[in-house]
């Protein structure tokens, strides 16, 4: 897990060209004239293209920043899933946190050995291409005083590493299912909710634990302090 603090600085080019794929349309790749973007919105960009610009594949880049109105802004970077903005969005929910601004622009990114972005062939609809797909999540909440943006953003690491443990477990837990559905086999109505569950199209099971069992949980479950 990587947690910076954002800074302004960043080659202008690179700039441009994140501001391009970040504000494209994703279906169609058409971009607005960045030219327009405003002041406010392109130090945003900036802060994000910061944390993001080196990261190896698999760590995770969570950023906090407190603006001069009270808000906080917070910029993810991570290896594109299911579940991540849901991660973010309920941890700022638990901490009373309203929401102003909240985009989520999922990238194909190609990087250096060293993690370093080299270039950014637009929005990525699918984990292929010569790029990989990035999640680049940023939300700007309402005035927070009295914020611990320290805590926030170690909260919002925390609840990232359990949507990418269920990312990590989804087949195994899907696995699991369709065993217990087996053990149903002489009660049709339990073996057919628990198969029903197991089909990954009309369930996203987000964990799975044997109360009775001394193995370790999976999904949600790894950390053993989840309730």
């Amino acid at each position: 897990m990587l947690v910076n603090s954002a800074s302004d600085r960043s080659g202008d080019a690179l700039v441009a060209e994140f501001a391009a794929s970040y504000l494209a349309e994703p279906r169609t790749n058409e971009s607005p004239d960045t030219a327009a973007v405003s002041g406010d919105s392109l130090l945003r960009l900036r802060r994000h293209l910061e944390l993001g610009e080196v990261r190896e594949r698999g760590e995770t880049a969570v950023g906090t920043t407190e603006l001069d109105d009270g808000a906080v802004e917070i910029h993810v970077v991570a290896d594109d899933m299911p579940l991540l903005v849901e991660a973010v969005l309920g941890t700022l929910d638990a901490a009373g946190l309203t929401i102003a601004v909240n985009d989520h622009p999922i990238l194909s990114v190609r990087r250096d050995g060293d993690g370093r972005i080299v270039g950014i062939d637009g929005p990525a609809l699918r984990r292929t291409g010569a790029g990989a797909a990035e999640s680049w999540i940023s939300v700007t909440t309402g005035p927070a005083p009295g914020c611990d943006i320290d805590r926030l953003r170690s909260e919002i690491g925390a609840a990232l590493v359990r949507a990418q443990a269920v990312d990590l477990d989804s087949d195994r837990i899907q696995a699991r299912l369709a065993v217990l559905a087996e053990r149903f086999s002489d009660d049709d109505e339990d073996a057919d909710i628990v198969s029903w569950f197991a089909i990954r199209d009309n369930f996203l099971a987000v964990g799975y634990r044997e109360a009775r069992a001394g193995e370790g949980g999976l999904g949600v479950w790894r950390d053993a302090t989840t309730a």
